[in-house]
């Protein structure tokens, strides 16, 4: 069985020995699967990365890890970006004037992945939280949210084309601050019954089979034991068959 994963720093988590990682774990644990990862930046960019990916080799199941500080910025009522002609470039939220507009700063979030670009890391300034109140505020976490649905029922709908089935691991339950974590709980909250309707498989992390104690120091990542967790987690949704199979 070949599994492509779409995600971020959880893949490559620098805290925990690489042999302690989940996807490690669970290619230990099941040497018959073929593993191979991708990494996205913007979700924006989900789809491109996807169509780049299965072009050359068309897996049996893509997980999808919803990553936080991507969706932290689509809710910025001052989003910082790559500029294009180089630096950052302070943006107003597309969402601000026009509701309908509904497309987020692509050629700037092509520019992250050329560049690497993460300024601040696992760092969080007074002018982040600001911007994240701000945001939540005039109702762009609302915007976010849509827009992340969106992407990744775009997905979805890409997957089932290619007969390709679409597991979605949700936002972790982070807590190293409240306002990113209000953020997260109303985006798995919103995910959550969205993807139950749509019948695509998804681990809710908020619930009570990842408590804090599977966070690690930043309160951001998992720990060994939140890795072997998620590894758990993700195998028996891998070997289960989705309900619209079963009803067949």
């Amino acid at each position: 069985m070949k599994i492509l994963f779409f995600g971020g720093c959880l893949l490559t988590t620098k805290t925990v020995e690489i042999n302690q990682r989940f996807i490690n774990v669970l290619q230990a644990r099941n040497t018959q699967l073929k593993i191979t990862l991708a990494r996205y930046s913007s979700f924006a960019l989900v789809e491109e990365v996807f169509s780049s990916r299965v072009s050359a080799e068309i897996p049996d199941v893509v997980v999808f890890l919803v990553r936080p500080f991507p969706f932290y910025i689509l809710t910025k009522l001052f989003p910082r970006v790559p500029g294009i002609g180089g630096g950052i470039a302070i943006k107003i939220h597309p969402g601000i004037f026009l509701k309908k507009n509904r497309e987020w700063f692509l050629e700037n979030d092509r520019l992250i992945v050329e560049k690497d670009w993460n300024p601040n890391g696992t760092k969080r300034t007074f002018t982040h939280s600001i911007n994240l109140f701000l945001g939540a505020f005039l109702k762009l976490d609302v915007w976010a949210m849509e827009y992340v649905k969106r992407k990744i029922i775009a997905l979805e709908e890409a997957c089932r084309q290619k007969n390709i089935r679409l597991i979605v691991a949700g936002p972790p339950a982070v807590s190293n601050n409240q306002i990113e974590r209000q953020l997260l709980i109303k985006l798995n909250r919103e995910l959550r019954v969205v993807f139950e309707k749509q019948k695509i498989t998804y681990i809710n992390l908020f619930s009570e089979d990842f408590p804090e104690t599977l966070l690690g120091p930043d309160k951001v990542h998992y720990n060994e034991a939140g890795h072997f967790q998620l590894a758990q987690k993700i195998e028996e949704k891998i070997f289960t068959l989705p309900v619209s199979e079963v009803q067949m």
